[in-house]
């Protein structure tokens, strides 16, 4: 009876299979990778740090997906897209770049000072977005230790780009400070907020 059951379940087509249950994070695996596959590019790099790091993480842990998961998580993903009707961007800048020149400058001005100003602006991304001719005399300023907490707290690609800008004995110092300083990232504030 068992071997008959065995050549039964042998013989059922895709369709028939049972998708196995997933998390929404394996669907958007799934979907990242079946994206990837046909070339499409996608700007993942517009996620947050973390949301980048738990993709990957589970992409490195999916394995083998069978066709019908694969199939009605394909089937859920585009029945979310055809249920959408408007998508937004995100934060402010998103906004005044959508409807820049239908608004005025001064109204976009405002806008972006008010957003700096408030609570939920975190500082450390205007502080990334400064040029290098403006970091580079601050952190020259500061002790070896200072400079790394403060490079920490930026994107990596970032704090590379500060690095290599830096005279080679400071960028040493600098750079040592930070391997030395690595825990700090989890231990102050908590571990909210940091990159």
């Amino acid at each position: 009876m068992k071997d008959e059951n065995l050549v039964a379940l042998a013989r059922l087509g895709p369709a028939e299979l049972v998708p196995r249950p997933v998390t929404p994070t394996e669907k958007a695996a799934i979907i990242v990778r079946l994206l990837m596959a046909e070339g499409t590019p996608l700007p993942l790099t517009a996620l947050p740090e973390a949301h980048q790091a738990r993709l990957a993480e589970q992409m490195a842990q999916m394995g083998l997906v069978d066709r019908a998961t694969m199939a009605a998580v394909v089937e859920d993903f585009l029945a979310a897209l055809d249920a959408a009707g408007l998508a937004f961007p995100d934060g402010l800048e998103g906004a005044l770049s959508l409807v820049d020149g239908h608004i005025s400058e001064d109204v976009a001005s405002r806008l972006r000072r008010r957003a700096a100003m408030t609570a939920k602006a975190d500082p450390w991304d205007r502080i990334a977005a400064l040029p290098a001719e403006e970091l580079l005399p601050l952190l020259a300023d500061e002790a070896p230790e200072t400079a790394a907490v403060a490079l920490s707290r930026l994107p990596v690609a970032r704090a590379a780009e500060l690095l290599s800008l830096m005279p080679g004995a400071r960028a040493r110092r600098v750079a040592l400070a930070m391997a030395r300083t690595g825990g700090s990232r989890r231990t102050c504030c908590g571990g909210s907020g940091w990159r």
